[in-house]
């Protein structure tokens, strides 16, 4: 699993990259070893912003891959709704 963060003509940039820099710590905490870290992205490969600059914490989240099975994916999303869960509800703490 990857988050992928745009820079390039995106004011949220900043906004953007911290929610991936939390949530990735949580889910290494949570579950070491399942996220592949985050990836940022300059203007030197692709175009566009993928619509990360229409709100501040907005991400791009990769799941699974050609070798990954259905099973390995449903789970997977489970475990980042959970992580996404406890960052919504303990953020504050």
């Amino acid at each position: 699993m990857y988050t992928w963060v745009r820079k390039i003509g995106n004011e949220n940039f900043e906004n953007n990259l911290n929610l991936a820099e939390a949530l990735d710590e949580l889910l290494e905490a949570q579950y070491p070893g399942l996220s592949k870290g985050r990836i940022r992205k300059d203007g030197s490969s692709g175009n566009g912003v993928y619509n990360q600059d229409l709100s501040p914490n907005s991400l791009i989240v990769e799941i699974g891959g050609v070798d990954n099975t259905v099973e390995e994916f449903h789970r997977t999303t489970e475990i980042f709704a959970d992580v996404i869960n406890n960052y919504y509800w303990h953020r504050e703490e």
